[in-house]
């Protein structure tokens, strides 16, 4: 396969480039081509500005010039200093070195008045010296440097009272400093070092004169406009005497800038490559969508959820997972983490120690999305520690950062596509930002942070590939996951380009589940188009993992992409009765100690029900960590009821994270219902919104609210009567349990919630019409793909209807559509399926009887796989522990299985053992007594007559084999 080096090779060259081997002259061929190849691809980007490099046009009109901004010191020790001006000189530009000697030095040689020292020099001589780079080899510390970051956005304090004493001595400290034109409040530096101060240097950052850089009045004067005249980067030197950065640290950076742009020349192919960490947000998408299908690169991933159309190379991303993964040597162009951050940490994906246990032998772009990352006060910080080790160029933010400056892109995005179409380091770095900064007329916060370590001249892919045949992205895999019976289309877009300088025929093949929209199609030279697939008739297939693969032909090279379809199973996700003490314990109700009293007087028997109500004090929270996958449709049912003596707003609930959450509420007379979702950072949300006539104060009333993706719509029905609203929700985050809030501030106390159940599905009419008697069934244990062993698992469930007595009957199979079903009957909320097949999936699912008839109104399902090789856990049973008696028809008996049980795990590193979860089933005995999985007896209608009662029990832990005892309760 043949290359050609594009026209904006290294995005330093002006037309011409030093060959590696000879140091001659060589002048680039086919621009035309190239530029046809950077427009065919523009319009398929959101962002703002243009992907074709300036840099080739400007060196030619004779911008040529590089400054190395350093201080004498580094300029007469710097033992690769020289080589490295060499190298830049070969390669078409002409390089001026300046230090204090230069600009002076302030009284103090350091802090904001050296930075301006600087900035001035700078403004007077870039034009003399036709700057198009800026290298600054220095401190960065806002206030100790030589030449230092400067700290843009005054800080805003209150004006300290003279009159009161703790204040006293700061008052004396600020009270000469500039106030604001209110004179209430305090300016004084700035929040933000940055290093836009060298690259901007036509504006006026600080019109006002008050010495406070980009204030709002500043911007008012219109004297600054954000564009950067010069592209800067860094390479941050602190001293002799720290680990990162110093002399010997700089030199090492200089030599392996040397070695990486002479080898431009080879193959450089692999510059394309992601390695991604971080959580499957709207970054990722962007990589995933728009990079990766033009690019021709790979992708290797850490931690990202499934659904985004790749497998994650492991879900999990510690430190040492991906310390491994990066020593692996397999050559990356681009290193991106999006995470929390702090100074020496990316929340446990990396550090600045395990930075220096790195072992790369081809330097990366790295990215780092993170908060304080590159704090220039901390020498040791993560990002200037990769830079040192494995970079060529790094990016990190100053400070706490956001998403880019108000747009909806991020660095991590926008930056890859430009340096793919062969901008460098610092132009696609300082564009992004003046491109951003220019659509709003200002520089947003997160633009001032984000910071470029690294010869800013270095072009990371040079060259584009002589193909005909691109089909992006080039994963081998893509792999997806959709909810059975959802008719929401499941596809992804592919794009097929052209790389070579003739026009081309494709064909398209597809196999198994899998189709594509086009059969055959022509591209002219160098242009691109995308193909769509998809998986045909999604909702139809059944649960477990389908494939399908695609080919793309030309004459002389064919292509093919293999797919794999995940579909997963319909569930009640949490199912709340509020019958059991374990239920109300989780709502922060716990019915015991100084709280007794309390929860007597607040929950009361109705009719047969337990509910919730909320009293001041209480958390009211219930803290779980399920999710509601994003693609997948919602249904949130409860039965409530609030007081008529409540004002302003009565929350009932409210779940889901930043990204989506759903909430029900009254509010003056209308009842509402709110499905909120977010498809990324910095991004509008889509809301789905239904109002009705609040129903009357003091009475039950029952609500179900569902999201319907495929349909686009929401619905609500109140007491039987149906409200429908449209509603297109994007494909989020997924609604988190991290916390459901029932009831709110002061108004807490004033409403009741019962029967409370979510589903990740929308209810069928049948479900409803069954939600609406109250006879809801969660399958509880096993959950969803536990593995379990085969000599016998108790499946267990809740039921939060009215019935008493109600007889339950289970239905388990090997496959969704329950051919080879058996049944199972029980009036407990639990039941042993026993002998069973070894390296099985089976699928279960409560029903009811009734007259001798079973029905399954419920459409979810739950599935296992046996293991027989699961290692049982070490129960003991204490035959001696009595249990305590029952009262004749007392139906408040309450007792602990527990209390005679006990499980040991095996002993951890340190020889502790912790105690195992239990799942109890009551296999025999009388129907008075009501068994639950976690092994609380509690009565239906109390103990018939005095007597000795003898009850069979079956106790396993979550994977292990289930044993057998007998217990006797006495009834009085």
């Amino acid at each position: 396969m043949t290359k050609i080096h594009i026209s904006s090779l290294i995005g330093l060259l002006g037309g011409a480039v030093a060959h590696a081997s000879t140091g001659s002259a060589m002048v680039t061929k086919d621009v035309s081509k190239i530029d046809e190849a950077v427009q065919a691809a523009q319009p398929l980007y959101s962002q703002s500005g243009t992907l074709k490099s300036l840099v080739p046009e400007k060196m030619k009109a004779g911008q040529t010039g590089y400054l190395i901004a350093t201080s004498e010191y580094i300029k007469t020790h710097s033992k690769a200093l020289a080589a490295f001006i060499k190298h830049k000189e070969s390669r078409g530009f002409k390089v001026h070195v300046a230090t204090e000697k230069d600009w002076g030095v302030v009284e103090s040689g350091k802090g904001r008045k050296q930075a301006d020292r600087v900035h001035q020099w700078m403004q007077e001589n870039y034009k003399k010296l036709n700057l198009l780079y800026t290298l600054i080899i220095e401190n960065p510390h806002p206030d100790e440097g030589l030449i230092p970051m400067a700290k843009f956005k005054p800080r805003k304090y209150k004006v300290p009272a003279p009159e009161a004493k703790k204040d006293y001595a700061k008052y004396l400290k600020y009270k000469d400093k500039p106030r604001t034109e209110d004179g209430k409040y305090l300016l004084y530096d700035g929040s933000d070092p940055s290093d836009y101060y060298y690259a901007d240097l036509t504006s006026n950052w600080d019109a006002n004169g008050n010495s406070i850089l980009a204030e709002k009045a500043d911007y008012a004067t219109g004297e600054i406009d954000c564009v950067a005249e010069v592209y800067v980067g860094r390479i941050p030197y602190y001293g002799e005497d720290h680990a990162y950065s110093n002399l010997a640290g700089v030199d090492k950076i200089l030599r392996r800038t040397i070695e990486y742009e002479l080898g431009a020349n080879g193959d450089t192919a692999w510059r394309n490559d992601i390695f991604y960490v971080g959580g499957a947000d709207k970054r990722f998408k962007k990589i995933q969508d728009q990079f990766l299908p033009y690019s021709g690169g790979r992708l290797e991933t850490y931690r990202v959820s499934q659904g985004y159309g790749y497998e994650p190379t492991s879900s999990k991303w510690n430190g040492e997972i991906i310390q491994a993964a990066l020593n692996a040597d397999k050559p990356y162009g681009f290193i991106n983490f999006q995470e929390h951050g702090s100074p020496t940490s990316m929340a446990g994906q990396m550090s600045t120690a395990k930075a220096k246990e790195l072992k790369r032998t081809q330097p990366s772009y790295v990215y780092l999305g993170g908060c304080d990352v590159a704090s220039p006060e901390h020498s040791d910080n993560v990002t200037n520690a990769l830079f040192n080790h494995i970079g060529i160029a790094a990016v990190g933010a100053t400070r706490s950062v956001t998403s880019m400056g108000g747009d909806d892109d991020t660095d991590s995005a926008a930056g890859y596509e430009r340096l793919y179409f062969g901008q460098s380091t610092g132009e696609a770095h300082w564009r992004l930002l003046s491109d951003y900064a220019d659509g709003m007329k200002k520089v947003g916060a997160s633009n001032f942070l984000m910071n470029l370590m690294g010869d800013p001249s270095v072009v990371v892919m040079p060259k584009v590939n002589e193909d005909p045949l691109v089909v992006g992205p080039n994963m081998d895999v893509l792999k997806f996951r959709h909810q059975e019976k959802n008719r929401t289309p499941i596809g992804y877009t592919m794009v097929v380009r052209n790389q070579s300088s003739q026009e081309q025929q494709y064909t398209v093949h597809t196999s198994g589940a899998l189709i594509a929209e086009d059969e055959s199609f022509k591209l002219a030279p160098y242009s691109s188009r995308k193909l769509r697939v998809l998986f045909n008739d999604a909702h139809q297939l059944s649960v477990g993992e389908h494939s399908g693969s695609l080919e793309v032909k030309t004459l002389e090279r064919t292509v093919e992409r293999q797919f794999v379809l995940d579909v997963y199973a319909r569930t009640t996700v949490l199912n709340l009765a509020f019958n059991t003490p374990a239920e109300r314990k989780i709502l922060g109700i716990d019915a015991k100690g100084e709280k007794a009293e309390m929860i007597k007087k607040y929950l009361a028997e109705r009719s047969g029900d337990d509910f919730v109500s909320l009293p001041k004090g209480t958390r009211g929270d219930l803290s779980r960590t399920k999710v509601v996958p994003g693609e997948s449709d919602v249904t949130v049912a409860a039965r409530l009821r609030y007081e008529t003596a409540a004002k302003g707003q009565l929350q009932f609930f409210k779940f889901g994270k930043t990204f989506e959450c759903f909430d029900a509420s009254i509010l003056d007379g209308k009842f509402y219902v709110i499905f909120r979702t977010v498809k990324g950072l910095a991004e509008k949300e889509t809301e789905g919104r239904i109002e009705v006539p609040a129903p009357a104060a003091g009475e039950w009333f029952d609500m179900v609210a569902s999201v319907n993706r495929s349909a686009k719509t929401m619905t609500l029905i109140v007491n039987g009567k149906r409200y429908t609203a449209a509603f297109a929700p994007e494909v989020g985050q997924g609604l988190a349990f991290d916390k459901i809030r029932f009831g709110y501030g002061k108004n807490r106390s004033a409403i009741n919630i019962d029967a409370f159940t979510i589903f990740d599905y929308a209810l069928g009419e049948r479900e409803v019409q069954t939600l609406a008697s109250g006879d809801i069934i969660k399958q509880s244990y096993p959950k969803n793909g536990d593995k379990a062993n085969p000599q016998g698992v108790n499946v267990s469930w809740n039921y939060s209807g009215k019935k008493e007595n109600q007889r339950f009957v289970v239905v388990y199979a090997t496959d969704a559509s329950f051919s080879d079903r058996k049944y199972i009957e029980t009036n407990d909320s639990n039941a042993l399926l026993a002998d069973l097949s070894d390296n099985t999936t089976y699928f279960w699912k409560v029903g009811f009887v009734k007259n001798g008839n079973k029905s399954f109104p419920w459409e979810s399902y739950t599935t296992f796989t046996t293991d027989g090789s699961i290692q049982d856990v070490e129960v003991t049973i204490n035959d001696q522990r009595q249990l305590r008696a029952a009262t004749v028809g007392d139906n408040n008996f309450s007792e602990k299985l527990t209390k005679c049980v006990t499980a040991l795990l095996p002993p951890d590193s340190k020889g502790r053992r912790k105690k195992a979860e239990l799942f109890f089933t009551k296999l025999e005995g009388e129907d008075w007594l009501r068994c639950h999985s976690d092994g609380t007896l509690t009565t239906n209608f109390g103990a018939p007559k005095a007597g000795e009662y003898r009850f069979k029990f079956s106790v396993s832990t979550r994977y292990g084999i289930p044993k057998t005892f007998e217990k006797t309760i006495i009834a009085k």
